[in-house]
């Protein structure tokens, strides 16, 4: 069975045909002007500008999977898998050693 049917939209409440982005709002007259009072206030040592910059350079990690959350305790549970699996496979070699 098809999954997607002709004719239909997959999102009928997406955007609408002809809508402009967001990033061509915005002229490149008004980008250059804001790139350079942007880069008057890093050299004169506004603070938050300095912090704006390097929050687009390298941005804050976040963290993968929360504490506690599900996805948390999935991959501890992958973990002792392979840890329990790595372990019998020690045990085994050791037995066929021994015999």
């Amino acid at each position: 069975m098809a999954r997607f049917v002709k004719g239909q939209s997959g999102n009928p409440a997406g955007r609408k045909p002809g809508s402009r982005n967001k990033k061509s709002l915005i002229d490149e007259g008004t980008k250059e002007e804001a790139k350079r009072q942007l880069q008057n206030a890093v050299e004169s040592g506004e603070q938050w500008a300095i912090q704006a910059v390097i929050d687009r350079i390298e941005p804050k990690l976040k963290a993968v999977t929360p504490e506690g959350s599900l996805d948390g305790e999935v991959l501890e549970l992958k973990i002792q898998e392979v840890t329990d699996l790595a372990d019998r496979i020690t045990k085994l070699e050791e037995a066929l050693l021994n015999d």
